[in-house]
């Protein structure tokens, strides 16, 4: 009955403790994503955009914006949605230099730019105002 007891209690605790050692993995090193470590920081255009969208938040213009990092078919682009949840809310997808490639949605909707092949399911968020 001993051996048992054993593999009752022993057994579960080192699981326990295998599935706690198992999360302690090494940090990832930055990506670089246009050629920096932080677009958000590095990439002029993109800084200056989040720094409006912030003094805007601060004079109470409270629209509620994010920025999705995306790939389309020539590499890394920028979803920008500068009214989520907004009835006429449309997006601008932009390149690493800040090129608009492509608006879509607002009043009239639609999507003007399919030869881009912008993969919209498996876009990161970046960035979003704390509204």
């Amino acid at each position: 009955m001993k051996k048992n007891k054993f593999f009752y209690v022993m057994i579960p605790a080192l699981l326990l403790a295998m599935a706690s050692f198992s999360g302690c993995k090494e940090k990832t090193p930055i990506q670089t994503v246009c050629g920096v470590e932080n677009p958000l920081t590095d990439l002029p255009w993109l800084k200056d955009l989040i720094d409006g969208f912030e003094k805007d938040a601060e004079a109470g213009y409270k629209n509620h914006v994010r920025i999705y990092q995306c790939t389309y078919k020539d590499g890394i682009g920028f979803l920008l949605e500068p009214c989520v949840g907004c009835p006429d809310a449309g997006y601008i997808f932009q390149n690493c230099e800040g090129v608009t490639l492509c608006s879509g949605g607002g009043f009239l909707g639609g999507y003007n730019c399919p030869e881009l092949n912008i993969d919209f399911v498996n876009k990161i968020l970046i960035w979003e105002t704390n509204n």
